[in-house]
């Protein structure tokens, strides 16, 4: 049995609980999903670019969206965020948990199907599970066009790296990356709203806030 909520809103806690999702799917990283499959809890988000892509009614508007490595900083360093990553969790409370254990493992194994069916969306964790992705990439079978617009996601892992990087992902970077407070950032400057100079100390603020909330119960270390 498979559920999915909105993580923004109180989660079921039983497999059987009532359903809800998210309204609107376009707004596009700022809604989440969770799935619970008897004893596995997987947590994901739900919509990125290329679902965007698959998605949209318009052909005109999916041809549209394109994709890009990471684009260098100042210092030539280029680096995307992954965040889009199901977490496999396998409560302590579980009632069946080598039969969720089996799951995770026939998934891994059968990965082909699921990223066939999520259209190139979901990729594997290990390559060798679909020996002919690249091929896919290099002439998509869902219907990109031109039909090579996924070859640049071939080398993803080269240019991708974890939300917090040089640091771990942690509650604190967690809130700060879910709440746009960066893009916010240069979204105010971009806009006039406020100077450069203002907007990254009004950010500096919201994210040393952020911080001092998780230090306060105990999930982060370090110190102001």
């Amino acid at each position: 049995q498979i559920q999915e909520w909105d993580v923004n809103e109180p989660a079921p806690l039983a497999a059987n609980a009532p359903l809800e999702i998210g309204d609107d799917a376009a707004e596009v990283g700022s809604r989440g999903s969770r799935q619970v499959i008897d004893d596995v809890v997987i947590d994901r988000p739900l919509v990125q670019e290329l679902a965007i892509e698959r998605t949209v009614s318009a052909p005109d508007v999916a041809d549209d969206v394109f994709f890009t490595p990471a684009l260098k900083g100042p210092d030539g360093t280029a680096f995307a965020s992954e965040h889009v990553i199901p977490i496999y969790i396998i409560p302590k409370f579980a009632k069946n948990a080598a039969a969720a254990k089996e799951f995770i493992l026939n998934l891994l194994r059968n990965y082909k199907d699921a990223t066939g069916n999520s259209e190139l969306y979901t990729f594997p964790s290990f390559a060798d599970t679909i020996p002919d992705l690249n091929s896919s990439l290099d002439s998509d079978p869902y219907g990109s066009n031109p039909p090579d617009k996924l070859k640049v996601l071939k080398t993803a892992t080269d240019w991708t790296t974890n939300v917090g990087h040089p640091g771990p992902a942690n509650a604190a970077i967690g809130e700060v990356f879910a709440t746009f407070v960066i893009p916010n950032m240069f979204a105010k400057a971009a806009r006039g709203d406020m100077s450069p100079q203002a907007a990254v100390a009004d950010a500096e603020a919201k994210i040393k806030e952020i911080f001092q909330k998780w230090r306060g119960q105990g999930l982060v270390g370090g110190s102001a």
